[in-house]
This record gives structure tokens, sequence and C-alpha cells, in this order.
């Protein structure tokens, strides 16, 4: 084993570790101690791959961050194209949210472990803004939308924004999720719909 492929393993044991520990204790009541002894490596060579503990969660965070921006700048030109019809803008639009979901899905236990409470409260919030900002860049709504009179324009966009990554959130949180395939299809069928349609009040 050459020094690359030894300094990728003792990482993938580090982050291992430090991924049962959030689960376990929370991010606040883990120290680098507790993260040598699980991953069974000296704190020397902790500290050889990162600064503390903070780092390395900002490592982490950064590395799916940059997963999901990548996903979505590589998507959404064939979203935003004018040229495209609705039934086309829809169908990319759903292998938009299916390549999301499976990344998500491939990555679940990080995911969860990120979006707990205890352990940084502003992943969900950056993840959030990562959205809306690549979103905001590429003008879907400027080439594939009207808007309603009746909202405001910034309004609208948040409620269709923030809907679908709530269903996100609510899906990678629950105990036995759907498939990737099924919630895509929730999420793109939810966009059409709105309250009134999804519960009636009697």
């Amino acid at each position: 084993m050459d020094r690359a492929q030894k300094k990728a393993l003792t990482d993938q044991k580090i982050r291992t570790a430090f991924i049962t520990l959030l689960n376990e204790k929370g991010f606040a009541n883990l120290n680098v101690s507790d993260i040598t002894t699980t991953a069974e490596i000296s704190r020397g060579t902790f500290y050889l791959h990162y600064l503390d503990k903070y780092d390395l969660l900002d490592q982490i965070e950064q590395e799916i961050l940059d997963g999901v921006q990548t996903l979505l700048q590589n998507n959404l030109d064939e979203v935003a194209n004018p040229q495209i019809t609705m039934p086309e803008a829809h169908d990319h639009l759903y292998n938009l949210f299916f390549k999301l979901i499976t990344y998500a899905y491939q990555h679940r236990p990080l995911f969860i472990s990120l979006m707990r409470p205890d352990v940084d409260v502003t992943f969900s919030d950056r993840l959030y803004q990562l959205v809306v900002t690549i979103i905001r860049g590429k003008n879907i709504f400027q080439t594939q939308a009207s808007y309603s009179t009746e909202v405001p324009k910034d309004y609208a966009e948040v409620i269709v924004i923030l809907g679908a990554f709530n269903i996100f959130k609510h899906w990678l949180l629950k105990e036995n999720p759907e498939t990737p395939t099924e919630v895509a299809e929730i999420i793109l069928t939810s966009r059409f719909l709105s309250p009134y349609n999804l519960i009636h009040i009697n």
C-alpha cells in the first residue's frame, strides 16, 4: 500500500468514527480523543489530517455541498432552456430531483447526522441557501414560470423551493423512506398542487 492509499484509508477511518460518534453522542459531547479511540489511531495521526473536530465537520459538510452544487449546475441548464416544451421541462425536473435524491440516499447516514439539531444547525440552512442561489442564478423562474398576482414573486419562489426542500428533509429522516424514484415523483407532483388540493379541511 503506497502513502496515498494509506492516507485515504486512515481518513476514511476517521470519518467513519466521527459519523458514528455524531449519532451516539452529538457533536458538542465528542472530542478528538473519542474519534481517535474509535478509529484506532493516534492523536498525532488525526492532526495530520484535520486541525480539530470543527475542521473535520466543516470539510465533510463542504464536500456534501460541493456534490449538490455539481449536480445542480450540471442539470439545471436543461430545465432553464426557454426553447423546451413544458412536458420536456417536467421530465428534466424529475430527472434532476431523482439525481439529487439518489445522491442523498447514497450518503443518507451522513446527511442524517449533519441534519441533527445538536450537530450543526447551519448545515440545513447552508444547503437550502445553496439550492436557492443556484436556481436563481440559472433564472429558472424567469424562463419557465409565470407568477400568480395574488402572492408577491419572492414569496412564491420561497413557497415552491422551501416546500420541496422540506419534503426532501422529511423523506430523508424517515425510518423507512420511500425509494428515490417514489419521492422524486412526490416532490414533483406536490409542486403542481396547492395546500387545498393536498388537504381538504371540512
